[in-house]
């Protein structure tokens, strides 16, 4: 009866959780605040034990952030080429057994190589070489596995993951020396933690985090040097600044029929990761299995015969985790599940969706602020936009040293640009709910269980950042929530003639005709994957870099006009942030700005079309696909890659920022091609491979993660620009911040 009771109270709270907003994080730090207020320069550590700087959630008062909390060094430090590393990681027993085995092909070499930008895996023997070449936002999942006597192996989105894997010998992964030296090991996973900390998708989120402060804090300052310069203006909403504060959970992750083998899991719940720790020492290994909220496409919770439950993640590549006794346990998972989604919608894409809209709310508001600024400040708008001499060192990529950009830049971009599209950039679409069931399937399902699963239906749900896919018959249901950043691609495809399907929904009867259906779930999937997605996120940056720069020199104008010194002498700025450190854009000063893709070459690359029919292919399968071939097709933002034959076709389009990284693989002698994208001919077209390479290669440098980093730092530096001149002005005008809470309420739009 206690066993009842106990498992009812955790259904209870289970279900309470699972019915928890995503703001709830935001309220649960406010009601904090109402406890223990903020003061200026004495932020409060939530978690003390965390010793990263970053990982500091800060009790920070929502309307009026400080300008500076620990960390921001390194949060917002200024990007600076890292050194290149390169570690040898060959496996001596494996290249042993190579060489005895096929002599032909010498003695194989592996390493490691760590580039400002990109981590490299190269693998090269007589035959030819390989290289997996990823960027560091890329990379969101790490593992390292243990062995006796000291013997462990890297693994990561390098090598890939092997669920089913149960001997260290069937997990993929990177093993140095002879059996693998731990030493080599434990470096490479600390030097690539260290520079995802600076290059990845976690960086990008603290970046966003900070960012979405400063521009708060730019709301509150502008708005009271308005006030106090006596100009008329329109007050905006209050900002929104709070951030999700999380701690650290663990959950042991057992199940009883792994416990009768003395195997044990654990999984924890870091403030930007999940980890799941195995220890089996049956088979004599243990694993720590690291992955990025950021990198986590889905939470699956599924109920299997009748009575048990378990749930899948990215950890260990969608390895089944079933908690405690099976029959038992639906309360644990549906908890355990729950917490695992709400930290994905706080920091995973979509937490990274609400911040960049978040950012370009506030950046709307500061550009009203300064309309009123530049109207009501005597002779500031004879000084902006400044002339193209002054703009020509502080512009940097291909424009750097052109006064022909610098002077389009003053004369024609600054002067016509228009207000940020708030409704255009951050558009949603409304809910939407989809049967896909393939009913081929729930009649092979309902036969093989002699009737047990009863008819299957599957259902296709369409929310604002998130597709949800329910699954359910008589033995048991399972729902899986995959955020639109996640969607790689959408692959709509006709095999046997009649046979359509789109990302493996194939609704009625294996799709059979049923074009019209499967062409409007296509159509929902892709207008929201490019509305919220990857797609999404990099032309929010792109609209941001304009105008953030365009707020910097308005302010540069009101400076000048009210005859305040810029850049401030030393002297002053030690004043001015007396028990600070001093910002870098003081002491280093603002790096030039690369405008190229957002001003001056918006189209910078044209649409290229190749075939890319694998022609051994085409032979292998001509008795069931025959006269197949292949195309490849780079437009604006994305990669598009077509297959036809007889039978049917597909068509996948990627977005460059979810390609992650490319390079030219060569094959017994003289094969060349590209991994998943291109093996043109026979396979020894160098050149046109190389062609392929060299048009791809600068798009995902330009228009992928990369290029979401980059455009991040540009934000930063114009921020902390206007961040500085606001300060000189409110110095010079002797204004307090924070200002006083009624004088604070007074400033903006009554909610």
């Amino acid at each position: 009866a206690q066993a009842i009771l106990v498992q009812a109270n955790l259904a209870q709270e289970a279900d309470a959780l699972a019915n928890m907003s995503v703001h709830a994080p935001q309220q649960q730090l406010m009601m904090a605040q109402q406890v223990q207020p903020q003061t200026f320069g004495n932020p409060q550590q939530v978690h003390p034990e965390l010793d990263h700087p970053a990982q500091m959630q800060m009790m920070v008062d929502p309307a009026c952030p400080p300008g500076h909390i620990p960390g921001d060094e390194k949060i917002l430090e200024q990007y600076v080429p890292l050194q290149d590393k390169k570690w040898e990681v060959t496996d001596t027993v494996k290249s042993l057994c190579q060489i005895m085995w096929c002599p032909c092909s010498g003695w194989h070499r592996e390493w490691v190589i760590m580039t400002d930008r990109f981590v490299i895996h190269k693998q090269k023997d007589l035959c030819g070489t390989k290289r997996t070449r990823l960027p560091y936002a890329a990379i969101g999942y790490i593992e390292k596995i243990k062995a006796p006597c000291g013997c462990a192996k890297f693994a990561s989105d390098l090598t890939g993951e092997n669920p089913m894997a149960k001997k260290p010998e069937d997990m993929p992964g990177i093993q140095p020396g002879c059996c693998g030296e731990e030493a080599i090991v434990d470096d490479l996973i600390a030097n690539i933690r260290q520079r995802k900390d600076m290059r990845g998708g976690v960086a990008q989120m603290r970046k966003l985090d900070r960012m979405v402060e400063k521009l708060g804090k730019v709301t509150v300052q502008l708005s009271q040097y308005l006030r106090a310069a006596g100009v008329e203006f329109t007050p905006v909403p209050r900002p929104e600044t709070q951030r999700e504060a999380f701690g650290q959970e663990s959950f042991d992750v057992t199940n009883c029929c792994e416990q009768v083998f003395c195997k044990t899991k654990s999984l924890r719940l870091e403030p930007e990761e999940a980890v799941l720790h195995i220890d089996d020492p049956c088979a004599c290994i243990s694993r720590d299995i690291r992955r990025e909220y950021n990198d986590m496409d889905t939470v699956e919770k599924d109920k299997v015969c009748f009575c048990c439950s378990q749930f899948k993640t990215a950890l260990g590549g969608g390895m089944a985790i079933s908690p405690g006794v099976c029959c038992a346990n639906k309360a644990r998972v549906s908890m355990i599940a729950a917490k695992l989604r709400e930290r994905l919608a706080a920091r995973g894409q979509t937490g990274q969706m609400r911040r960049q809209s978040k950012m370009l709310k506030l950046i709307a508001h500061i550009e009203e602020l300064m309309t009123a600024a530049m109207t009501g400040t005597a002779s500031a708008s004879t000084l902006y936009p400044p002339t193209p001499e002054v703009m020509l060192p502080r512009l940097g990529g291909d424009a750097k040293g052109d006064i022909n950009k610098a002077t389009q830049l003053v004369a024609e971009t600054l002067p016509g640009l228009k207000p940020i599209d708030i409704a255009g950039l951050t558009k949603t679409f409304p809910d939407e709910a989809m049967d896909v069931s393939d009913d081929c399937e729930s009649c092979l399902a309902c036969f093989f269980t002699c009737g047990l699963a009863g008819w299957g239906k599957q259902r296709l749900e369409l929310k604002e950042n998130d597709m949800w896919i329910h699954q359910d018959d008589k033995l048991g249901e399972s729902d899986a929530k995959i955020p639109y950043g996640e969607l790689d691609s959408v692959e709509i495809q006709k095999d046997c003639c009649c046979c359509w399907s789109v990302n493996e929904f194939s609704p009625g009867c294996r799709g059979i005709g049923e074009r019209a259906r499967v062409e409007k779930i296509k159509e929902a999937l892709e207008l929201r994957k490019n509305a919220r997605g990857q797609i999404a996120q990099m032309e929010h940056l792109r609209a941001a870099q304009v105008s953030t720069l365009a707020i910097d020199l308005q302010l540069e104008a009101c400076l000048k006009a009210r005859g305040v010194q810029f850049p401030p002498e030393m002297s002053t700025a030690e004043k001015l942030y007396s028990g600070q450190p001093i910002p870098r854009i003081v002491t280093n000063g603002k790096p030039p700005a690369d405008l190229d893709l957002p001003v001056f070459t918006p189209d910078m690359f044209p649409n290229s079309h190749y075939v890319v029919t694998d022609n051994a292919e085409t032979c292998r399968s001509m008795p069931c696909t025959p006269c197949l071939s292949r195309n490849l097709t780079f437009d604006k933002r994305e990669m598009v890659q077509d297959t036809n034959h007889m039978c049917g076709f597909s068509r996948m389009r990627t977005p460059y920022g979810s390609l992650g990284g490319i390079d030219v693989d060569q094959d017994c002698f003289c094969c060349h091609e590209i991994g998943d994208v291109a093996h043109p001919g026979w396979g020894c077209n160098r050149a046109e491979v190389k062609r392929i390479f060299d048009d791809l290669h600068p798009r995902i440098i330009k228009l992928g993660s990369i290029a979401q980093i980059m455009a991040q730092e540009q934000i930063i530096n114009d921020i902390l620009s206007i961040e500085l001149k606001l300060d000189l002005l409110s110095h010079s005008m002797g204004l307090p911040y924070p200002p006083p809470k009624q004088e604070l309420d007074s400033l903006f739009k009554q909610a």
